[in-house]
């Protein structure tokens, strides 16, 4: 989920566009309210009988847009800071964020993924946010959901991860005057990042 498009979103409520505004949501059909299994907050994704190696334990810090990822060889994704306002998430938490006028912005994690080939040191992470809850006032807001996918070849020495990362997120303004859907500019949901292994904060 990239800033710029929050950013644009968060202008959009606060210059009181209302145009392009929903109706009613239609209600469910019977039998599609049924509670679903729990999501599995991480999944692990590697060949039988392969591990996870230790030299990608570590912080990775990507050069621009303010992503970072502490991976473990044992756990995968530990934690992970967004581009959005640097949001610092763990799988399977929910985030809370106290904002402006009492106001309160939650993030909700859905299931994480880390995919690695330790043949060729492909790395795959999938970062899904199953919902968002941006409050910008008493009566403005943006919900929407997002999932970034970052891809690439991690270097011998295992210092750096040079990734394509692809996003894909939903956003829908809410202000006084009603509810309707954001634009996304498809030129802006695929970028080459490099990702470098720091030491980790205390």
């Amino acid at each position: 989920m990239r800033v710029e498009n929050l950013k644009f979103a968060a202008a959009l409520i606060l210059g009181g566009l209302t145009a392009g505004c929903n109706g009613p949501k239609t209600p469910a059909p019977p039998g599609q309210n049924q509670t679903a299994p729990p999501e599995p907050p991480l999944k692990l994704v590697i060949r039988q009988g392969q591990t996870l190696p230790q030299e990608l334990a570590g912080r990775w810090v990507a050069n621009a847009f303010g992503w970072e990822f502490v991976l473990d060889p044992n756990q995968g994704i530990v934690s992970a800071i967004l581009d959005n306002w640097r949001i610092n998430m763990r799988p399977g938490q929910t985030v809370l964020v106290p904002m402006l006028e009492d106001a309160l912005s939650t993030y909700e994690p859905g299931t994480w993924t880390l995919e690695y080939n330790v043949a060729t040191r492909d790395l795959t992470l999938e970062i899904v946010l199953k919902r968002f809850h941006v409050e910008l006032g008493k009566t403005q807001r943006i919900d929407g959901h997002s999932t970034d996918i970052f891809s690439g070849r991690v270097s011998d020495d295992f210092q750096r991860w040079p990734a394509q990362w692809v996003s894909f997120p939903k956003y829908q303004a809410t202000t006084s005057n009603g509810s309707w859907d954001l634009p996304v500019n498809p030129e802006d949901t695929a970028t080459d990042l490099v990702f470098v292994k720091v030491p980790e904060q205390k």
